[in-house]
């Protein structure tokens, strides 16, 4: 959700608590103090309290009887959520289930000394539910942004957000939360019911790839569950008790490299006295490159034998994956969840190749992503054609000689992919331009290279974007080739 929904949300829970925003209409009956939740698909779940003061209240009369409610589209539009893009769910305390996805500004709330209830006279009389405890928020569209997906290295087979997830067939499981015991006499089993979706016929037998929204990587097996709860999902695997929590999607069969191997590959070959050099181009693809090598794009790197597939991480984005390929650790690992973190709290390939005392080199751009112990070599954009990958390629050429080590950092692909889109003609001429500087480096160097990405790309309206659990932003190629070809 934007961030502007987030600050609305935590202000309005702020001036819930403490402050009222207009004069309460005063019921004649007595008001309940039971909470009404709205969740579903909503960063953060709202809980209204029978007395809160903040909401723009209004009066209504049923039965000769006058009620505080409030208006379900006001509220909405009061915490910054627009109701088009939703459905709504209705969730009564005895089970009772009533969807609705129009005529939001016709639907009150009023609360009355048994609970909440709905008031809404233009609709048919099973709307209105009583004793109401939830109101969920259901997506129109499928949004891979902010699902639990299931995918595979060629597809994105499913998409469940915890809006939808309510109307799957959910089974109730009885997970043993623990044993007890008193002088060896009593013993006391604790059980809590959760409601789960298995996954058994969805998955491999033993091969999948979790990966949690706080950077968790995790690799499991097909008798888990994915248990709704709230306004988030979580995995469950009842044999062995773990339960990881928010989980961004699972990947099915995922391949054997990862971006984490740059990291491990290079100590491998530093320590076997091997040189490595690692040609980085941001934001490429699997796909994107298959599809260059198809159309005969990339001359040089498309007539390589050695691509694997390998798998970027979550959160797939150019800070995220960067870490990853540098400390040889995940997210939740290496401190680096998104674009907003910078300093790694695990030491880098930087660091170890310091500690053995040998040299590198790390050629960047014109802005240093991470902050690492290394002096980059920054590049602004000199020629002013709008990329810095030429000069990134002029200053490779004259640095690279004498170096154990070096990382050298294409940004161009990537920025072409976002402005114009991932297949687009202008961002494959990029491609086939970076090919070119690939190709010349690769023959001047003495050594091991490494060939790969920080993350993919998926098209969009405006061009392209990445960050999704989806096979298109995290499968990368990942290339090893001997230099000096």
């Amino acid at each position: 959700m934007r961030k502007k929904s987030s600050f609305f949300v935590i202000a309005f829970i702020i001036l819930f608590l403490f402050t009222s925003c207009s004069k309460p209409v005063e019921p004649t009956n007595t008001i309940s103090e039971k909470s009404l939740l709205i969740t579903g698909d909503i960063e953060k779940e709202i809980e209204i309290l029978g007395e809160a003061d903040n909401i723009e209240w209004i009066e209504i009369e049923k039965d000769n009887e006058k009620y505080k409610a409030f208006n379900l589209q006001k509220f909405f539009e009061l915490i910054d959520y627009d109701s088009n893009e939703y459905h709504f769910l209705f969730i009564s305390t005895d089970g009772m289930k009533i969807k609705t996805d129009s005529g939001y500004d016709k639907i009150n709330i009023f609360i009355n000394s048994d609970g909440w209830n709905i008031f809404a006279p233009d609709f048919p009389p099973t709307i209105n539910l009583r004793d109401l405890k939830e109101i969920v928020l259901i997506k129109n569209k499928t949004d891979l942004t902010s699902s639990t997906n299931i995918i595979t290295q060629k597809a994105d087979l499913l998409a469940f957000s915890p809006g939808k997830m309510r109307f799957e067939n959910l089974t109730a499981l009885n997970y043993k939360d623990g044993v007890s015991s008193k002088n060896n006499t009593y013993t006391i089993e604790a059980y809590k019911e959760k409601l789960v979706l298995p996954l058994s016929d969805k998955l491999s037998p033993s091969n999948n790839l979790l990966m949690t929204y706080d950077g968790g990587h995790y690799y499991i097996g097909n008798q888990g569950f994915l248990e709704l709860k709230g306004n988030r999902i979580n995995y469950i695997e009842p044999e062995s008790r773990k339960i990881y929590f928010n989980i961004a999607g699972i990947l099915i069969n995922p391949p054997q490299k990862s971006v984490m191997d740059v990291y491990h590959d290079t100590v491998d070959f530093l320590e076997a006295k091997e040189n490595v050099m690692v040609l980085y181009i941001d934001g490429l693809s699997l796909a994107q490159y298959n599809e260059a090598v198809r159309d005969n794009l990339i001359p040089f790197m498309g007539k390589l034998s050695s691509v694997e597939p390998a798998t970027s991480v979550y959160k797939p984005v150019t800070n995220s994956g960067y870490a990853a390929m540098i400390t040889g650790q995940p997210p939740f690992v290496n401190g680096i969840l998104n674009r907003s973190y910078r300093e790694p709290r695990v030491d880098t390939i930087f660091d170890y190749i310091d500690n053995i005392n040998q040299t590198a080199i790390l050629i960047e751009g014109n802005t240093n992503i991470l902050s690492l112990n290394t002096e980059a070599l920054l590049n602004t954009d000199k020629s002013n054609n709008g990329y810095t990958d030429d000069e990134v390629y002029e200053a490779a050429l004259s640095q690279i000689n004498n170096q154990n080590f070096a990382l050298v950092h294409f940004h161009g692909y990537d920025d072409a992919g976002h402005t114009y889109g991932p297949y687009a003609k202008e961002t494959m001429n990029k491609l086939t331009e970076i090919d070119g500087y690939v190709k010349n480096l690769v023959e001047l160097w003495s050594g091991k290279i490494i060939i790969t990405s920080d993350h993919g790309m998926h098209a969009t309206e405006e061009g392209g974007s990445h960050g999704d659990f989806r096979y298109e932003d995290l499968i990368i190629p990942y290339i090893i080739i001997e230099g000096g070809l």
